[in-house]
């Protein structure tokens, strides 16, 4: 494994970022369809459908954010970067690595809850300018999914002025009855 977290398997490069540690050894077992990869311990760590089956592999997008915050200025040199769609190439991107990294963080968050579709559709609607905590607010709003309870016990009204389903007894107290 390279010190990028990747191997190479029969002319593809396969991500082992967050699953095995940079430079350390791992045994691939080949079987006509896909690769089994296990750790030094013969632990499974992924299973890969090989390139002629036609069958896609998940990018795991966290792991693979997960490194580029280790090194932001490698991200527009990473065959990930081009797997991206536009809109993300372009926001992770950013000339200012301060600002590089808070993307990153933030992808590395939104990666592990929303779709891919979703942030890009997100960042595509807000622009490619506003601010993190914006997004994921607007991500939370949209695409959250939140349990809330069916009815909420109010017990902020003071004593008697709690009334099902009408205002008149604070219009009361207000004066305005």
């Amino acid at each position: 494994m390279n010190k990028y977290g990747e191997i190479r398997v029969d002319e593809m490069t396969v991500p082992l970022l967050g699953m095995a540690t940079p430079g350390s050894e791992v045994l691939i077992q080949s079987y006509w369809d896909r690769f089994v990869i296990l750790n030094g311990q013969h632990q499974q760590i992924r299973e890969i459908p090989r390139p002629y089956t036609g069958r896609t592999m998940d990018v795991p997008w966290s792991q693979v954010c997960a490194g580029w915050l280790r090194k932001p200025c490698s991200v527009s040199h990473s065959q990930f970067h081009r797997m991206l769609p536009e809109i993300l190439q372009a926001y992770v991107t950013v000339k200012d690595l301060t600002q590089r990294k808070d993307r990153l963080q933030a992808l590395l968050h939104w990666f592990d809850i929303y779709t891919i579709e979703q942030i890009q559709e997100t960042i595509a609607q807000l622009g490619q300018d506003t601010p993190v905590t914006r997004i994921t607010a607007v991500l939370g709003v949209k695409y959250g999914s939140r349990d809330l309870p069916v009815t909420w016990e109010e017990t902020l009204s003071p004593p008697g002025t709690r009334a099902e389903g009408s205002l008149q007894r604070y219009d009361q107290l207000v004066g305005l009855i």
